[in-house]
Formats: C-alpha cells, structure tokens, sequence
C-alpha cells in the first residue's frame, strides 16, 4: 500500500488524513471514539479514533508499534463496560513531528469475513 509523506506542519489529524488512506479498501469514517490498544506484552494505552471503516481504524499513540505487529484494539473503550476486544495488526505509522506519538493505519484481523466492526451506541 503506498503511504503519503506526513505534512510539514506535522498536524496529527492532517497526517491521518493523507497517511495511508489514499485508495482505502472500505469507506472511512471521521469520528472520535475511545479505543483501548493493547500490545501482544500487556502494556496498554486508552486514546482515541480518527477514523473508522468496516475493516479498520486510524488512531494516534504514544505507544511504539511497527508494521505488521499483531494488537487487540478495543472500540468505544469505557472503564467498567465490557466491550468486545479484536485483534488487529499494524499496517502502517507516521510520525507526528515534534509531538513524540504515531499516527498508526490498524486492520482488523478477520474483517473480510465478518459483517463489519460494531461500535457501541
């Protein structure tokens, strides 16, 4: 999959825009919604979304992932609500410059067969 350079700037919203998305498989969707992502170590981080599709996401993180590195995502992440953990794998990372963080592309493992990602109301 071809990537787009991250823009001079270096917004992270920008760079998840342009990052990754220029032929995507599905329709993406912009919205912010909590997602928790855990590495295959147990470390974790709760951020959010900035995009969305049926067959993966796009999110901002501090943590540090590479391509093709395996993960469980949780959507619509709330403390105390059970949500249906996925698995998902890396596709692709951007810098977001200056700020310390990665815009990450995540495939959902699986999402070619199953109907699509549900996202709690």
């Amino acid at each position: 999959m071809q990537t787009a350079n991250a823009p001079a700037d270096g917004s992270a919203a920008h760079a998840a825009k342009q990052t990754g998305a220029e032929n995507p498989r599905a329709t993406r969707i912009t919205v912010k919604l909590p997602v928790r992502v855990r590495l295959s170590g147990g470390e974790e981080e709760v951020t959010r979304t900035e995009n969305l599709s049926k067959t993966g996401l796009c999110f901002i993180s501090q943590l540090d992932m590479q391509p093709e590195d395996s993960i469980k995502v949780t959507v619509g992440y709330q403390p105390g609500v059970t949500v249906a953990e996925v698995p998902a794998r890396i596709v692709w990372r951007k810098p977001v410059e200056g700020a310390g963080h990665f815009v990450y592309g995540v495939h959902i493992e699986g999402s070619e067969q199953k109907p699509g990602l549900t996202v709690p109301a």
